[in-house]
């Protein structure tokens, strides 16, 4: 059985998570079916009194910009490169985020040629790799056909420290 809905680590709504998962499932009863897309909740919460009206940008300017940096990031993300190193050739991300300094708080693009040269980029690149990893295990957990690959992630946490 399933209880006690939360956000997920980073995430910031202004309601609470038993409120979106609840509004969720209403929304899917109303529908009269076992699922919804973003569109039907978008939908759902255009009204002003809709209970998670708050957690969306209302403001047009404002979520046109929003929406244009988010296109900036989807292209500088889509960006892939061939890589021919030690291994097989593969083709791989060109640009990853990192965060060049500790005073940034947000991650900026940096090219692949580039982490791999920087040992400080190399190890950010990696621990994001395990927050992912970690992710999808939280996300997966529930299937045991996963098993396998759930000890290589805690084999490859335990490299990392």
């Amino acid at each position: 059985m399933f209880e006690n809905f939360s956000w997920k680590a980073g995430t910031s709504f202004p309601v609470k998570a038993e409120t979106a998962a609840k509004t969720i499932r209403d929304l899917q009863k109303t529908l009269g079916k076992d699922s919804v897309t973003a569109k039907e909740l978008l939908d759902d919460s255009r009204d002003a009194n809709a209970p998670l009206h708050s957690c969306f940008e209302w403001n047009n300017d404002i979520a046109a910009e929003k929406y244009r940096l988010s296109q900036a990031s989807y292209l500088i993300r889509s960006l892939e490169v061939r890589y021919i190193g030690d291994t097989t050739p593969r083709t791989v991300r060109a640009y990853l985020s990192v965060t060049p300094s500790p005073s940034r708080q947000q991650g900026e693009f940096v090219g692949i040629d580039v982490i791999l040269s920087k040992e400080n980029y190399r190890k950010q690149v990696l621990s994001n790799a395990l927050i992912e990893l970690r992710a999808f295990q939280r996300k997966y957990s529930t299937q045991e056909e996963l098993l396998g690959v759930f000890k290589a992630i805690d084999a490859f946490a335990d490299t990392l420290q």
